[in-house]
Protein backbone atom coordinates (compact mmCIF):
# COMPACT_ATOMS: atom_id res chain seq x y z
CA UNK A 1 0.00 0.00 0.00
CA UNK A 2 2.47 2.72 0.86
CA UNK A 3 4.50 1.77 -2.47
CA UNK A 4 1.23 2.80 -4.26
CA UNK A 5 0.96 5.57 -2.54
CA UNK A 6 4.48 6.73 -2.67
CA UNK A 7 4.30 5.97 -6.93
CA UNK A 8 1.04 8.22 -6.92
CA UNK A 9 2.49 10.74 -5.22
CA UNK A 10 5.35 10.84 -7.34
CA UNK A 11 3.55 10.65 -10.53
CA UNK A 12 1.26 13.34 -9.40
CA UNK A 13 4.29 15.61 -8.90
CA UNK A 14 5.63 14.82 -12.30
CA UNK A 15 2.39 15.43 -13.89
CA UNK A 16 2.06 18.94 -12.38
CA UNK A 17 5.49 19.68 -12.89
CA UNK A 18 4.80 18.95 -16.35
CA UNK A 19 1.39 21.38 -16.57
CA UNK A 20 3.34 24.02 -14.92
CA UNK A 21 5.99 24.39 -17.48
CA UNK A 22 3.11 23.85 -20.22
CA UNK A 23 0.67 26.18 -19.18
CA UNK A 24 3.76 29.43 -18.89
CA UNK A 25 4.87 28.02 -22.69
CA UNK A 26 1.73 27.98 -24.39
CA UNK A 27 0.29 31.14 -22.61
CA UNK A 28 4.20 32.88 -23.86
CA UNK A 29 3.45 31.30 -27.24
CA UNK A 30 -0.39 32.94 -27.61
CA UNK A 31 0.25 36.01 -26.34
CA UNK A 32 3.82 36.97 -26.83
CA UNK A 33 5.10 35.80 -30.08
CA UNK A 34 3.04 37.43 -33.10
CA UNK A 35 0.46 34.89 -35.06
CA UNK A 36 2.17 34.58 -37.88
CA UNK A 37 5.29 33.59 -36.83
CA UNK A 38 4.69 29.83 -36.97
CA UNK A 39 3.28 29.88 -40.36
CA UNK A 40 6.16 30.85 -41.51
CA UNK A 41 7.99 27.60 -40.62
CA UNK A 42 8.78 25.80 -43.86
CA UNK A 43 7.66 22.64 -42.27
CA UNK A 44 4.02 23.10 -41.46
CA UNK A 45 1.73 21.36 -44.10
CA UNK A 46 -0.71 24.06 -44.03
CA UNK A 47 -0.18 27.84 -43.98
CA UNK A 48 -2.31 28.71 -41.01
CA UNK A 49 -1.23 27.50 -37.19
CA UNK A 50 -3.78 26.56 -35.01
CA UNK A 51 -4.34 25.87 -31.20
CA UNK A 52 -3.63 22.20 -31.79
CA UNK A 53 -0.02 23.52 -33.16
CA UNK A 54 0.46 25.88 -30.45
CA UNK A 55 -0.07 23.31 -27.83
CA UNK A 56 1.91 20.78 -29.84
CA UNK A 57 4.57 22.90 -29.29
CA UNK A 58 3.93 23.47 -25.33
CA UNK A 59 4.16 20.22 -24.72
CA UNK A 60 7.10 19.88 -27.10
CA UNK A 61 8.88 22.26 -24.62
CA UNK A 62 7.49 21.19 -21.33
CA UNK A 63 8.40 17.40 -22.05
CA UNK A 64 12.44 18.67 -22.89
CA UNK A 65 11.81 20.45 -19.77
CA UNK A 66 10.82 17.82 -17.19
CA UNK A 67 13.50 15.24 -18.82
CA UNK A 68 16.12 18.10 -18.65
CA UNK A 69 15.54 19.06 -14.75
CA UNK A 70 14.80 15.01 -13.89
CA UNK A 71 18.25 13.78 -15.69
CA UNK A 72 20.21 16.84 -14.25
CA UNK A 73 19.08 16.07 -10.43
CA UNK A 74 21.70 13.74 -10.15
CA UNK A 75 23.97 16.05 -11.16
CA UNK A 76 24.11 17.83 -7.66
CA UNK A 77 26.22 15.60 -5.31
CA UNK A 78 29.48 16.48 -4.82
CA UNK A 79 30.76 13.05 -5.76
CA UNK A 80 29.32 13.80 -9.42
CA UNK A 81 30.20 18.05 -9.49
CA UNK A 82 33.92 17.30 -7.68
CA UNK A 83 35.30 15.96 -11.03
CA UNK A 84 33.80 18.35 -13.58
CA UNK A 85 35.03 21.34 -11.54
CA UNK A 86 37.98 23.01 -13.46
CA UNK A 87 39.73 23.54 -10.24
CA UNK A 88 41.01 20.91 -7.48
CA UNK A 89 39.13 23.21 -4.67
CA UNK A 90 36.12 22.06 -2.44
CA UNK A 91 33.03 22.43 -4.62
Amino acid sequence: MANLVIFLSLLLAIVGLFVMVAAPALAIELWVFPSDLISTWPTLSNEQAGIADLLKIAVFISTMGVTTGALAGGLQRRQVLRPMALLRTEV
